[in-house]
């Protein structure tokens, strides 16, 4: 991230890392030593780009390099994650990689959509995993969850063939909500795990997530 500071652009050293190819604590270092010559505004260091283009002769090359993904993604594409691998659905990889019309995605291992056959018990694990992702946004950003990717109303819809009565369809869709905002609370170290670790790599298989659950 960059940020004016006396009308000058700098850059973070999470910024300064991966456009660098040096680890964060190295480039923390270098400043607190005076190596690297920043500005900290509160825990984090931050230097102008005139210094980085001083230190670093190929600043202008490197710094067109690929963008960080956005924080709000890694925590939506960490509660899919972190509840799939929980409820042991199987996935390959969950990547805040943007992707046609999407931020990022979760490719499970076998793929599927709502007009399967399905049952009860599936249908409602694939919906908590669905739902887990924008709960686990919204707790990051604190804010109100609303169902993202599809209305309310159309994600009732899905339980139509279990539930012929929407009166019946929206009180197992208010269960599956409380459900899934439970196991979110529940899992909110390993998300939170995951997501910054998303926001350092981009891509992450799903040994990478189990490695970082803490009962795995």
């Amino acid at each position: 991230m960059k940020t004016l500071i006396d009308y000058v652009w700098h850059f973070d050293a999470d910024e300064i890392a991966e456009r660098t190819g040096h680890h964060r604590k190295t480039i923390m270092e270098w400043c607190r030593t005076g190596k690297l010559k920043g500005v900290k505004v509160w825990r984090d260091w931050y230097v102008s780009e005139v210094e980085l283009r001083r230190y670093f002769p190929r600043w202008e090359l490197v710094k067109t390099s690929r963008p960080r993904p956005g924080l709000l993604t890694c925590y939506h594409e960490a509660g899919h994650a972190v509840c799939a691998f929980h409820l042991r659905v199987g996935f390959e990889y969950v990547t805040a990689t943007p992707h046609d019309d999407s931020l990022g995605h979760m490719k499970y291992l076998e793929q599927w959509d709502w007009d399967d056959v399905i049952s009860l018990d599936e249908l409602v694990q694939h919906l908590v995993i669905v739902l887990a992702g924008p709960m686990a946004e919204a707790r990051h950003n604190k804010k109100a969850y609303e169902p993202t990717g599809s209305d309310r109303d159309t994600l009732v819809d899905i339980l139509l063939g279990h539930e012929p009565s929407f009166e019946a369809r929206f009180a197992l869709f208010n269960y599956i909500e409380r459900k899934t905002e439970g196991l979110v609370n529940t899992l909110w170290d390993d998300i939170e795990r995951v997501a910054k670790a998303l926001t350092e790599r981009t891509t992450l298989t799903r040994d990478e997530v189990a490695a970082m659950m803490e009962d795995a």
